[in-house]
């Protein structure tokens, strides 16, 4: 017998802000075994990539593969717990988030160096390097969620920070920086998508509204173009898996004349696909790395994502050219999940059967029937 019926879906400050509540602890009592999983996360260079092995929730090991010759060897002493890994812009070395703390290991370095911020910046959300080796954290500072410039010396500017809001999952692109913004007027949420230009003294504009409808992980494209996941605000524990959808944000560039300007919006919101997880799978892997690469993935005009068929994830691809998702995978165990895709080329590496496949599989000839089953 659980002891809660639903908690709150994503108050969680490294991941989806709003994940799990207190009520975790009693849930999690259930699910308390994490599988272990080898999955990819990131490409090096065209012959090497980057690999995850979580041998259990205190236990994650980073590797770099060879991929010409299939070799692996460690990135990092096992002593770290990294998660929010990415190359830095240079392409010599990467950055991580290790129990709260910003680090930046470099190839040719034996030890990674951390970054002390001259501000107290704590429960980073998430973190994106510009191409001027800046990093544009969300953090949190007193009861909220602020937008920073950072160094790689600790120097820390607010671009942003407001009692009442959440500033969540920066974007940037050119002079602007892509946000979600979160709003709370007694006790009830509401989310935007928002843009500011960091260099100029001037209010954030919202792009895309979504009322009290929770979003997360956005990912902007271009500066006209992007993807958000939208979840739900509580989750059952009694419920298999975790619904979620799929968004794409896109800006008309074709301004009317004046005399049709009133129906000019701007932005627009199409929802592309569902798809669904486990949420044993969510809960158990909530304060791991794994738990930000089960989502979906954009390369070139595709959209990989992973949705749960009888308790399994299976792998789908989604063209954005002709609007159609085909079943990529097929369930050949139970826990025989396949996530995280990483393409290379022309090829996907993806997590299965607990090993990195490194091959496509052979597409199903017809596509899904949308929002029939997920």
């Amino acid at each position: 017998m659980f002891f809660y019926h639903h908690y709150e879906i994503f108050n969680m400050p490294c991941i989806f802000l709003s994940f799990f509540s207190a009520c975790i602890l009693f849930i999690s009592t259930f699910w308390v075994q994490a599988d272990e999983y080898t999955y990819p996360i990131m490409a090096i260079s065209p012959d090497t990539i980057a690999l995850v092995h979580q041998v259990s929730l205190e236990s994650t090991e980073l590797y770099i593969q060879d991929l010409r010759t299939n070799s692996a060897a460690p990135a990092l002493h096992s002593r770290f717990m990294p998660t929010h890994i990415a190359l830095l812009p240079t392409g010599d070395g990467f950055s991580f988030l290790d129990n709260g703390i910003v680090r930046i290991k470099y190839f040719h370095k034996r030890s990674p160096k951390s970054i002390e911020f001259s501000s107290p910046l704590r429960a980073i959300n998430s973190m994106v390097w510009g191409t001027n080796m800046h990093m544009y954290i969300s953090a949190k500072y007193l009861d909220h969620y602020g937008l920073y410039d950072a160094t790689i010396n600790g120097d820390v500017q607010r671009i942003l920070s407001r009692e009442h809001t959440d500033f969540l999952f920066p974007q940037k692109i050119n002079n602007h920086l892509f946000f979600i913004a979160r709003s709370i007027n007694q006790d009830i949420y509401s989310y935007a998508i928002a843009k500011v230009n960091h260099f100029k003294a001037e209010t954030e504009r919202v792009i895309a509204d979504f009322g009290n409808q929770p979003i997360a992980f956005l990912a902007m494209d271009t500066d006209s173009k992007g993807f958000v996941v939208t979840h739900p605000p509580y989750l059952s524990a009694h419920s298999e898996n975790v619904l979620f959808s799929y968004y794409c944000i896109f800006e008309d560039k074709n301004v009317p004349s004046q005399e049709n300007l009133d129906n000019y919006r701007g932005w627009h919101v199409q929802k592309l696909f569902d798809f669904s997880i486990p949420t044993k799978l969510l809960v158990t892997n909530n304060q791991s790395g794994l738990f930000e690469h089960i989502f979906p993935k954009k390369y070139d005009n595709d959209i990989f994502f992973s949705h749960a068929i009888n308790g399994t994830l299976v792998l789908f691809k989604y063209s954005l050219l002709s609007g159609q998702y085909y079943q990529m995978t097929t369930c050949r165990s139970p826990e025989d999940h396949a996530f995280s895709p990483l393409k290379v080329g022309n090829i996907i590496y993806y997590s299965g059967n607990g090993n990195i496949i490194r091959h496509l599989l052979p597409q199903s000839t017809s596509a899904i029937a949308r929002h029939s089953h997920l």
